[in-house]
């Protein structure tokens, strides 16, 4: 007798009723956010669904090192994180005197950590291998190739950009100079 419940309730005369109430679709009611990408030191776009009217809203990044930034009255909004890690997202809707809060806990990868070397000059007729590391989703070099090593021969600019299995990207870069081999004569020997 919860809720003042009555089974048959309502008199069919003896008949019997094939008609009932409407299915209850969850997601007419249900309101979520997702978020990308979720990488440090990178902007990370927030997108709330929600099936109704909204009056306002108040999004609480749980970032608080990042003082007035920490929050937004922006219905998608964006935020860049302090640190990585995992942060616990709110997002309180208010709507027609009513207010619902969702909370999420948001993970912030670290970005990959990429070094070519120094700047640096090597002889004419020599190469220099550049070694971009291992364990990346892609490789990308300045001339398009796709390896984790490149072969460096002439002087310029060589940059790669990584790729890890979070979708964080990283880059770096190196000059390269070629200097001509000097040829030395130092006179004939003497004794």
């Amino acid at each position: 007798t919860d809720c003042d419940f009555v089974e048959d309730g309502f008199y069919l005369e003896g008949k019997k009723c094939f008609w009932g109430l409407p299915n209850f679709i969850q997601s007419y009611s249900r309101i979520y956010f997702t978020y990308e990408p979720n990488c440090f030191d990178d902007s990370t776009n927030f997108t709330l669904t929600i099936p109704y009217a909204v009056d306002s809203l108040f999004w609480n990044f749980g970032d608080p090192s990042t003082g007035t930034h920490n929050f937004s009255h922006e219905f998608n909004p964006s935020h860049v994180f302090s640190s990585p890690g995992e942060f616990i997202v709110t997002v309180t809707v208010y709507s027609n005197g009513d207010s619902n809060t969702l909370t999420q806990i948001v993970l912030i990868n670290n970005i990959p950590e990429i070094f070519l070397g120094n700047d640096t000059a090597i002889c004419s007729g020599d190469s220099l291998i550049l070694n971009a590391g291992s364990g990346y989703e892609t490789y990308l070099w300045q001339d398009n190739s796709l390896d984790s090593i490149f072969i460096a021969y002439d002087s310029g600019l060589y940059w790669v950009e990584v790729a890890d299995s979070n979708g964080c990207i990283a880059a770096d870069s190196i000059s390269l100079s070629v200097l001509p081999v000097q040829n030395v004569f130092l006179g004939n020997d003497t004794t």
